[in-house]
């Protein structure tokens, strides 16, 4: 039995009712409309407490439908970087039912026998570490669904400053790859291909007049200086804390709020019983004042993304951190400067007037950031190695194999993450899998620091722990280094008691002490769980990672959240995936026309990639044409839709990373399992407002 036909007319007739919804949408201010027919709606509200250096969040996500009929919604979301998901709660017309973990298509496959069989059922799915895809039906006519999810995520430390990142939206992906040709294995806008077999999973509806709400309330454990370099935010005092709270009424960016711990440097050591024994933690906060040490020159090759979502304000911004870096770098130390997917001469001394010259005259290059960044990394001399600084929005679909061509280079690949809403998963993976460092600019403003974060990463030193007991074991840290003014928190386990005393800390030659203090409710249990699951499946050992996550009830690659009603309700005759809004400043025009004229692109970068002469004055470059783009109306960030076109990555390509697409998460023979746990596929159709057109098809 197929699922009947939600929204079946020719695609002109669909963009004129697009067109129409929008006039629509802005003359009332209320939601959606598509065909004179509303779209799902959702509002979202995250309480967090932050403790510990750890934050421990739980978002309520409120859907709405004003249609006649019931339908599916399927929202793509994002969460903090680093965050799992450990409980989820649904709730249809006042019954509440709680979720349960289970291996991802089993979940998958009971989600849809319930759909089939019109029970209420909610699935909770992680795409990427940070961006989940939260599946709900029926949503009754005129009706509501309110989905409950709790989870954590172990915060950063920089400079003697913390700092939440929340992001609003997911932004739109570069999709590389040639088109699968089969049915898509998710409700966003792209095609899968043979690069980026999930990529339908990643890439959200967007549209003009969409619009997530989300309102924010933190409470801080130990805080002073409370700022927002991104919201307007309210702050008052609690304790040796702060509470805050902030309101975005679109959602198209993220939320960074910074804080410092009142001390400047301390260490904090807790125990929770549990059972028999006890999980132990401790909290490094090193200060902003750091040993001097010897330093040799180095040499660094920076390396500029100037793909189409980068166009604009974000493009402005990369030249702002390629410049200051230039200029903060030491004497002595050598520069060069290339954009991403050009063949980098060798770092020459650096003259920083010329450089500025290079920068702002960068071409224009392509949104395929995995084979530009080997094609760079393939080319690099190496007799001395260089260091490496990415700059870029890492806002691709194959984010996974991007991550295993870096490590395979043997370099150190240092990242600064720019735009609205960055990737800040592949920039971290990036930096950690090649023993370098990431920052982000959120505002002008992080420019400086960000780059003082990457020069100064020589001078991270190895942290561990005493814990004064051999019982206690497994210890799980959420940093191997810490660096000046940074944090590293570390959980251990002792299954045979309760420790007490003094534990020893030692930050390279520094020997530290503290007293452990206990807390019978710091939920280390579950820091701990969600540290260890993340470290093995880093190292591939995905099976254990999976046992340990279906133990604990965490949401993984593999595993999922399910709640389904024992009562049959509505059936379901739309399935619609909830539009949201393009992050602000990116040019949605420029990267459905980089998708189109990718071949077109691979050609000309295969004619123009060759090793230039540094130019007289100094710092080597890659540069051989002017970008037009920043002329005047270039950085307007206004334009249509995220589109996607096949291209196909060369062999060369291939054989750089062979092994580079099987690691990625979405595999294209996991999501062909989940495709037929599911029993169904999408076909796409991408509109001003991110339509679909969908229809259920035979198991393959």
């Amino acid at each position: 039995m197929g699922r009947p036909v939600a929204l079946f007319v020719c695609l002109a007739c669909l963009t004129l009712a697009a067109l129409a919804g929008r006039a629509r949408a802005a003359a009332t201010g209320a939601g959606l409309y598509v065909n004179q027919q509303p779209v799902p709606v959702v509002a979202s509200t995250v309480d967090v407490d932050v403790r510990l250096g750890v934050a421990h969040g739980t978002v309520t996500q409120r859907f709405h439908n004003d249609r006649a009929d019931a339908v599916e919604a399927i929202y793509v979301f994002p969460l903090p970087p680093g965050a799992t998901v450990e409980a989820m709660t649904a709730t249809f017309g006042g019954a509440t039912v709680r979720g349960v973990i289970a291996r991802r298509a089993e979940a998958a496959a009971a989600y849809q026998d319930a759909v089939d069989a019109g029970r209420a059922s909610a699935l909770t799915e992680v795409e990427r570490p940070g961006v989940f895809t939260q599946s709900l039906a029926p949503m009754p006519a005129g009706g509501e669904v309110v989905i409950t999810l709790r989870w954590r995520a172990a915060l950063t430390r920089r400079d003697g400053t913390w700092e939440l990142v929340h992001p609003l939206v997911v932004g739109p992906r570069y999709v590389p790859g040639a088109a699968t040709g089969k049915p898509t294995h998710g409700a966003g806008t792209a095609v899968d291909t043979d690069r980026a077999p999930d990529a339908s999973r990643l890439a959200p509806p967007t549209g003009a007049a969409a619009a997530t709400p989300y309102r924010l309330i933190v409470a801080l454990d130990d805080a002073t200086g409370v700022t927002s370099p991104t919201h307007p935010v309210g702050v008052a005092g609690a304790g040796a804390g702060a509470a805050v709270t902030m309101a975005d009424a679109r959602g198209d960016r993220e939320f960074v709020l910074r804080w410092q711990s009142r001390a400047a440097e301390q260490v904090r050591a807790i125990v929770e019983p549990a059972g028999g024994g006890a999980y132990v933690a401790v909290l490094v906060e090193p200060g902003l004042v750091a040993a001097a040490a010897p330093r040799a020159a180095r040499g660094w090759v920076v390396l500029i993304d100037r793909s189409p979502s980068l166009a604009g304000a974000a493009a402005a911004t990369a030249r702002l951190v390629a410049r200051d870096l230039i200029d903060t770098l030491p004497a002595g130390d050598t520069a060069a400067i290339v954009a991403l997917g050009q063949t980098p001469p060798r770092p020459a001394p650096i003259d920083r007037a010329a450089a500025h010259v290079i920068i702002d005259g960068l071409p224009v290059g392509s949104g395929d950031l995995t084979r530009a960044l080997a094609q760079t990394l393939a080319r690099v001399a190496r007799d001395p190695a260089p260091e490496l600084v990415l700059i870029t929005d890492g806002l691709v679909a194959d984010d996974a194999a991007a991550i295993e061509r870096a490590a395979a280079a043997g370099l150190r690949v240092h990242t600064i993450g720019i735009g609205a809403a960055p990737n800040r998963w592949l920039l971290g993976a990036i930096a950690a899998r090649t023993g370098a460092s990431a920052a982000v600019v959120a505002s002008t403003d992080d420019v400086a620091a960000a780059v003082a974060t990457i020069v100064a990463s020589d001078r991270a030193l190895p942290v561990s722990v005493d814990w004064r007991t051999p019982a206690v074991i497994d210890t799980e840290r959420s940093a191997a280094r810490v660096g000046a003014g940074g944090a590293a928190l570390l959980v251990a386990v002792d299954p045979g008691g309760v420790p007490s005393g003094e534990v020893e800390i030692a930050i390279g030659p520094r020997k530290l002490r503290a007293k452990l203090e206990r807390a019978p409710a710091a939920g280390l249990a579950a820091t701990w769980a969600a540290l260890r699951v993340e470290r093995l499946f880093a190292h591939g050992d995905r099976e254990a990672a999976t046992q340990l996550a279906l133990e604990r009830g965490i949401v993984m690659p593999t595993t999922a959240l399910i709640a389904s009603t024992t009562r049959g309700d509505e059936p379901v005759r739309s399935v619609i995936a909830v539009p949201v809004p393009a992050p602000a400043g990116t040019r949605r025009d420029a990267v459905r026309e980089e998708q189109l004229r990718a071949p077109i692109d691979d050609a000309r970068d295969n004619r123009n990639d060759r090793p230039m002469p540094p130019p007289t004055g100094g710092v080597a470059t890659g540069a051989t044409q002017v970008d037009g783009d920043f002329a005047g109306a270039g950085d307007s960030g206004e334009g249509g839709e995220v589109t996607s076109a096949p291209t196909a990555i060369d062999a060369e390509d291939e054989a750089a990373a062979p092994t580079a697409d099987r690691a990625a998460m979405g595999s294209a023979e996991s999501m062909d399992a989940l495709g037929r746990a599911l029993d169904r596929h999408f076909w796409v159709a991408s509109l001003g407002l991110g339509l679909r057109l969908d229809e259920r098809v035979p198991a393959a």
